[in-house]
């Protein structure tokens, strides 16, 4: 598993404009075409986020970020201060000769603004942009071990292609007489869609330069990195053989645009974006990785990511709040190991679960519409504390909490059957966001488990009491729903249950045919939720109940796969 950390947002109690508000609603960081600066003691984050300029903020630790206090909102750079009214992307920040420099792209041209503070104001004294006559993007600033600097972009012809040229001293202005192409498409991982090689970003190691850059569109799962090599700047770039570095690394999709900066302990590291979830592109969230070398058959160090895992661990409390809309499958999958597995990470899941036995999608939706008082609303608080409130109402559920995540399921025996989610799923989503206080919360949809091979449940008859049948219905059917409903994440309880009846623990997940045992088939479910909503491989969590010793590696495992054949 690729090490990575997954960057988490510290809330503050300001008073903040709307975009300020919605970013600090997620509880990652949600930053595209990521840079980070150490400056003094502390990290900086900017990054494409704001349609109104280039946001930016600060940690002590890399794990925890805030809006610096000295800001009234996240932009480091306004658009009213300087050239361009839109697309404000990839920006990188440097502090030469007591000023800092921002290269940054706006309306499709390459930028640079300055300011005498990392976190701004940017400002353009001359409102126009470095590369007047053409569109490009994703310029990244090297400097030379004589001093000599070199702008890195990306010029539009024959696709998205790297170019570098020689600046002047000043910083701002490009030696156009020194332009150089530097690469284009031309390996056939790059050739996924469409031809893009873009955000490179280049260091000096034993006296080679180092590009790293991104290839396929970043709209791709197979958005990726790849570095190419040269003994000359303005010569030839050669691309590594084991291109890509980077791409789809444990449950990541869509990684790219990355930067390189070296931490507090001198250690070079890699900041890139992935896409939100494998069926949603935004909003990219950011990710931290190591970067190293090692030798080659050429002479010539191999650049690598270390390919282990790097949990992180939250100083200040983090709470995760989830509401399952569902029946008594939603009570095995949340309602018993999930709080645990999130304490091992230190993050604190406050979960609700609307509770009707045997409620389906159509039943839910005509409770929103009735507003009908007929859940159990149960619920684990920030302590772990379980409560019951009886005849309540879904609108009463939507508006006791700010929930992070809300999910949706079909009732078992209508799971594997694709009529029967719609036009319910839909409107009940419709109902949903109309009334929770999150604009940003996520939505999920928990994949049911099909029943055991001797269920003498009636709905088995529905899949001609096939359990392999059953299985493959509902993996289709949640698969469809998921995009026609246009959810966020997929909870695959019903593929982690499936891998789990295929080693060794086989057909023993079930406690009647049909619910999950009260051991090995809830602790599968609530890993799988886990994994979901976290983005952490559930095998890194170190929690095991203690009547499961001998089954949780395994069952861990058999989740973790669940992700990876989604």
């Amino acid at each position: 598993m690729i090490n990575y950390i997954k960057i988490l947002v510290t809330c503050l109690f300001i008073t903040l404009s709307f975009e300020s508000f919605s970013q600090l609603n997620a509880s990652h960081l949600q930053l595209a075409d990521p840079y980070i600066l150490l400056f003094n003691g502390k990290y900086y984050a900017y990054g494409t986020e704001s349609p109104n300029g280039i946001v930016v903020y600060e940690s002590d630790d890399l794990q925890n970020w805030s809006i610096p206090q000295e800001k009234k909102q996240m932009l480091a750079l306004n658009k009213d201060d300087v050239w361009g009214d839109k697309w404000f992307w990839a920006p990188e920040v440097y502090y030469i000769n007591n000023k800092f420099y921002m290269y940054y792209s706006a309306d499709e041209h390459i930028c640079v603004a300055t300011s005498d503070s990392p976190t701004g104001p940017f400002k353009q004294e001359v409102k126009e942009p470095m590369f007047k006559n053409e569109k490009s993007i994703d310029n990244s600033l090297f400097i030379d071990d004589d001093g000599t600097p070199y702008l890195f972009w990306v010029r539009m012809n024959d696709g998205n292609c790297v170019w570098v040229a020689e600046m002047e001293k000043d910083y701002m202005t490009l030696k156009t007489n020194t332009i150089h192409k530097c690469t284009n498409v031309s390996a056939d991982w790059e050739n996924v869609w469409p031809r893009v090689n873009e955000g490179p970003f280049v260091i000096k190691h034993k006296g080679y330069y180092y590009m790293t850059y991104s290839a396929n569109s970043y709209e791709s799962q197979q958005y990726g990195i790849g570095y190419a090599v040269s003994d000359n700047i303005m010569g030839e770039w050669k691309k590594s053989e084991t291109n890509p570095v980077l791409q789809c690394p444990g449950n990541l999709y869509g990684v790219g645009h990355n930067s390189i900066f070296k931490d507090k302990n001198d250690s070079l590291r890699i900041v890139f974006h992935a896409h939100y979830s494998k069926y949603k592109i935004h909003p990219r969230e950011t990710y931290i990785s190591y970067l190293n070398f090692k030798p080659s058959n050429n002479g010539i160090d191999e650049l690598y990511i270390p390919n282990f895992y790097d949990d992180t661990f939250l100083k200040d409390e983090h709470i995760i709040r989830v509401l399952a809309i569902g029946n008594s499958f939603s009570e095995d999958a949340v309602e018993n190991y999930l709080y645990d597995l999130g304490k091992d990470k230190n993050i604190k899941f406050i979960i609700g679960n609307l509770y009707i036995g045997g409620c389906s999608l159509e039943r839910h939706r005509n409770n929103s519409v009735s507003n009908s008082k007929d859940y159990s609303y149960r619920k684990i608080n920030k302590d772990g504390v379980f409560t019951t409130k009886n005849n309540q109402t879904l609108e009463y559920a939507l508006k006791d909490e700010n929930w992070d995540y809300i999910s949706f399921q079909q009732a078992s025996p209508l799971s594997g059957i694709e009529s029967s989610y719609f036009p319910y799923l839909t409107e009940l989503k419709k109902y949903v966001n109309n009334n929770c206080s999150n604009n940003n919360v996520k939505y999920l949809f928990h994949q049911t488990w099909a029943y055991s091979n001797n269920s003498q449940h009636s709905g088995f008859k529905n899949y001609d009491k096939n359990q392999d049948k059953m299985f493959l219905f509902i993996k289709a059917s949640s698969q469809d729903a998921i995009k026609k409903a246009d959810l966020d994440i997929m909870v695959p309880s019903g593929t982690a249950v499936q891998n789990v009846r295929n080693t060794e623990i086989g057909d023993n997940l079930c406690r009647d045919g049909y619910h999950l045992d009260k051991r090995i088939g809830r602790f599968t479910a609530a890993c799988a939720w886990f994994e979901a909503i976290t983005k952490i491989d559930v095998t890194t969590n170190s929690y095991t109940p203690e009547d499961i010793s001998k089954e949780s590696s395994l069952i861990k495992k058999s989740v973790h796969k669940a992700f990876e054949e989604q």
